[in-house]
């Protein structure tokens, strides 16, 4: 994300989403009732009767937001509110508009919030930052996950018809498997990739690599885990490996702080809270070490950005999760908010 302009006076920010990711982080950003402002094309009928289309740039109220994935675009909709040039535009009609990448977007709020202001600032500090793309195999198949702060997305899946009831065709088929998934992965452009599964085939496609690719080979990173199931994913953030290899993601931030609450809560050993009224409780008191909190619910509810704010004032470990996730979907069986206290406290 590109951030052109920030003015906190007028409440005005101009941003270019450069990534589909981009665009996401926008839909979080964007609430019903600001205003935006983008190019776009407006179809008009002349005194003739035909039909002709003008760009213009428009200023609405936001009433709808839509992401496509498909078509990389963010669809915005609402009353036309403003724009140039004014004869073109027809104040109060309904509008809408595909707002794509590398398109200037201006955004104006009643006000912006403490953590919409950091949402800026992350979405500018992540930009050009490569994604996390991890192959997870075994010796009879091979899925390739790509990793994002908003979730896991399978990309492909691969299978080796190889079988031990024919050695002699195994070698032959492994090899070919093999030359399949780097066929794949070596036309993408990324920077680093995990490789992990159960036993060894993680480790003899590395070597395979090494002979057919070796600079390729420099960019796989090894690790294991029990499945190649999306829950080997989860396995490899709880053990860190994700972070060993590129860094703390926010997803493994919130895998992480969730698992230390739920065991917590399991254990019942009075470390674990949950609720908001609880929650605010223990951030007034003082016992309050960390906060979980859903995106949305700092979003959309008055309560949430209080929680957020104060826990940001009284510097605590603040884990914010984004709710489409599945931290973010086991959060919300809580109400959305949950924490870890500094000490044990029975209710």
């Amino acid at each position: 994300m590109r951030l052109v302009s920030f003015d906190r006076k007028d409440n005005v920010a101009i941003v270019v989403p450069q990534s589909f990711e981009d665009l996401w982080a926008l839909k979080k950003l964007i609430n019903v009732g600001d205003i935006v402002s983008a190019s776009s094309t407006r179809v008009f009928e002349t005194n003739s009767g035909n039909k002709d289309r003008k760009r213009v740039t428009v200023a609405l109220n936001v009433e709808t937001i839509e992401l496509s994935e498909h078509q990389n675009v963010l669809r915005l909709a609402g009353k036309i509110v403003g724009g140039f040039p004014e004869e073109y535009i027809q104040i109060g009609k309904y509008h809408s508009f595909n707002h794509q990448l590398n398109e200037e977007l201006r955004i104006k709020k009643e006000n912006w919030s403490n953590f919409d202001i950091q949402k800026i600032k992350e979405m500018v500090k992540k930009t050009g930052k490569a994604k996390v793309t991890i192959l997870l195999m075994d010796d009879k198949i091979a899925s390739l996950y790509l990793l994002t702060d908003f979730g896991v997305k399978l990309g492909a899946t691969f299978e080796n018809s190889a079988s031990k009831r024919d050695p002699k065709g195994m070698k032959e088929k492994t090899s070919k498997f093999f030359s399949e998934v780097l066929d794949v992965i070596e036309k993408m452009q990324i920077e680093k990739i995990i490789v992990a599964g159960p036993g060894f085939t993680n480790d003899y496609f590395f070597k395979f690599c090494k002979e057919k690719n070796p600079s390729f080979a420099q960019k796989i990173h090894l690790e294991n885990c029990n499945t190649t199931e999306i829950s080997g994913i989860t396995e490899l953030m709880k053990k860190g490996a994700i972070s060993n290899a590129v860094g703390e993601m926010e997803i493994e931030k919130s895998t992480n702080a969730m698992e230390k609450f739920l065991e917590a809560l399991g254990k019942d050993n009075g470390f674990a809270v949950y609720g908001e009224k609880e929650i605010n409780e223990a951030i007034i008191s003082g016992v309050l070490d960390t906060l979980i909190i859903n995106d949305e619910f700092i979003r959309k509810s008055a309560n949430g950005r209080e929680l957020f704010e104060n826990a940001e004032k009284q510097k605590l470990n603040l884990v914010v999760v984004t709710s489409e996730t599945m931290p973010g979907k086991q959060l919300e069986k809580f109400g959305g908010v949950a924490g870890i206290r500094r000490y044990a406290m029975r209710n």
